[in-house]
């Protein structure tokens, strides 16, 4: 990939991904968009063949969401790039939906989701009977498809798809939040930071007394 492209958003990415070349840590940027996920394949690529690190890159997230599918777009970069997830700080809709799709998964205990059923955006036009029935399908489908995630990631038999959709559409008005602390040991949706393989630790910048 030519790094010097003439894309000014994309002309150093060691200036928007400063802990990239030392450390091989991609920092998801705070809300999801075709951007965001340009800048993401741009910043794993150069891991991928210009890094002189060996292992896996990781991927730090916080932020607010954003683009649903931008957001699984960057998660199937997670996939394909078998990507260490840290949940480093408040992380809302399509940042946990992203973090999800990471195949290897690490929070902080202050660390914390923040889901909601999906959202459409309004436009100015007036709504028609079609319109809200195409949006009531729409809401629909993407629920489904993130309690199919949340199930297929979780440890635990007991939350199934049934119980992550249910959750998500409590939420339709509000956001619910759940802790780092209940991902690790009520989901079994992540690990602690405290097993993050020792000798990986330096790539973070700390040791695990300091977690």
């Amino acid at each position: 990939m030519d790094l010097n492209s003439t894309d000014s958003n994309f002309q150093d990415i060691h200036e928007r991904q400063p802990l990239l070349k030392q450390r091989g840590i991609i920092t998801m940027p705070y809300y999801m968009d075709y951007d965001s996920f340009k800048e993401v394949a741009w910043a794993l690529d150069f891991w991928k063949f210009d890094s002189v690190l060996s292992g896996r890159p990781i991927i730090k997230f916080i932020g607010n969401g954003g683009n649903f599918s931008a957001t699984t777009a960057i998660g199937e970069l997670m996939r394909d790039y078998n990507a260490i997830g840290i949940l480093a700080g408040g992380s809302y809709s399509g940042h946990t939906i992203a973090f999800m799709m990471c195949p290897e998964r690490y929070v902080y205990d202050s660390a914390y989701f923040g889901i909601h059923s999906a959202s459409i955006y309004p436009t100015d036009r007036p709504y028609t009977n079609a319109d809200f029935r195409i949006e009531a399908e729409t809401h629909d489908y993407l629920d489904n498809q993130v309690a199919q995630l949340f199930a297929k990631e979780s440890q635990r038999n007991k939350f199934d798809a049934a119980y992550w959709k249910k959750i998500h559409e409590e939420a339709r008005l509000s956001t619910k939040l759940i802790s780092g602390l209940e991902l690790v040991h009520q989901y079994g949706l992540a690990k602690s930071m405290l097993e993050f393989p020792q000798d990986e630790l330096w790539r973070i910048g700390r040791g695990n007394d300091r977690i």
